[in-house]
C-alpha cells in the first residue's frame, strides 16, 4: 500500500468534509457547500443590523416617510408568494444617492435613496426587492461564510505547498473559489427574483428596463476583467433576463420550481 503523505490526507478530510455539508438550494436546486446554521445565521443577522442602524444614524428615514411606505408596500406584497416562516422582515431606507439596496440574515432590508430616485414604478422597486428576498430565501450569506471557512485551510495548504508569496495565493484563491461564487448568488438572485415578481403580479419584464437605465448610468466597468468582479456586468445581466423572460412566456419559467439556471 502506498504512503498517503499529510497533505493527501487533509485534502481528503476537507474533500469529505464538503460532500457531507453539501446541499441544494430551495428553488433552483443548485449543489452548495453550507456549514453554517440558521440559528447562527440569524444571530449574525443581529449583529450587523446593529452596526448598520449605527452607521447610517440619522440618514435613515422615519416610517413614516412616503419613501418607507413605498418600499413597505412593495416588500409586502412580495413576501406574501415566499414560505419563509421564522423571518421577521424589517426595511430601513437610507437617504443617499448611492444607488445600492442590500439585504441582512433575518430579512433585514436596506434601500438607499439613490434605488428609489432610478425606479420609475412599483415594477421595477420590485425587481430590486424580490432580488433581496431571494438572497433570503436561499441563504447566501450562510454560504458565503461557509465558503470563507473552506477557503482558510485551502489557503494555508496552498501557501505550504507552493512557496508562492500569501498575496498572491491569496489573490488566485479568490478568483478561482470566492468571485465566482459571489457572481453565481448574483445570477440566482435575478433568476429567482424575476419568479417572485411574477408570482406577485408584478411585471418581471421591468428588470429590463430598469437595469438598462442602470447601465446607461453606471457604465459597465470594462477595464475590470469578468473574473475579477462579484457582480454580473449589466450587458451580461440583462442578456440572462432576457432569456429567462423568454422562458417565461413559454410557461418554463414560472411553472417550475427546479428549473436550471445555466
Amino acid at each position: 500500500m502506498e504512503h498517503v503523505t499529510p497533505m493527501a490526507g487533509i485534502a481528503t478530510l476537507m474533500g469529505g468534509f464538503y460532500l457531507y455539508h453539501s446541499q441544494r438550494v430551495p428553488v433552483t436546486n443548485r449543489l452548495r457547500f453550507n456549514v453554517v446554521s440558521p440559528h447562527w445565521e440569524e444571530q449574525l443577522g443581529k449583529v450587523l443590523f446593529k452596526q448598520q442602524l449605527e452607521e447610517y444614524g440619522e440618514s435613515l428615514l422615519s416610517e413614516s416617510s412616503p419613501e418607507h411606505t413605498t418600499v413597505r408596500r412593495v416588500l409586502d406584497r412580495l413576501i406574501l408568494c415566499t414560505s419563509l416562516p421564522g423571518v421577521d422582515w424589517d426595511v430601513r431606507v437610507v437617504d443617499t444617492r448611492e444607488r445600492s439596496a442590500f439585504v441582512l440574515p433575518g430579512g433585514k432590508v436596506f434601500v438607499h435613496r439613490g434605488v428609489l430616485d432610478l425606479c420609475t414604478c412599483d415594477d421595477e422597486l420590485a425587481v430590486i426587492l424580490s432580488h433581496e428576498i431571494a438572497h433570503i430565501i436561499a441563504h447566501h450569506s450562510s454560504e458565503s461564510v461557509s465558503r470563507r471557512l473552506i477557503q482558510i485551510p485551502l489557503y494555508l495548504l496552498s501557501c505550504l505547498a507552493s512557496g508562492i508569496k500569501p498575496d498572491l495565493v491569496e489573490l488566485a484563491v479568490d478568483v478561482a473559489f470566492w468571485l465566482p461564487g459571489s457572481r453565481a448568488q448574483e445570477r440566482e438572485a435575478d433568476y429567482m427574483g424575476l419568479l417572485f415578481m411574477a408570482e406577485s403580479g408584478y411585471d418581471p419584464t421591468a428588470a429590463l428596463d430598469l437595469w438598462t437605465r442602470w447601465e446607461q448610468l453606471d457604465g459597465d466597468g470594462l477595464r475590470e476583467p469578468d473574473f475579477m468582479r462579484t457582480h454580473p456586468r449589466h450587458h451580461n445581466r440583462l442578456r440572462q433576463i432576457s432569456e429567462w423572460l423568454f422562458d417565461a412566456r413559454r410557461g418554463r419559467l414560472l411553472g417550475s420550481r427546479h428549473s436550471k439556471l445555466w
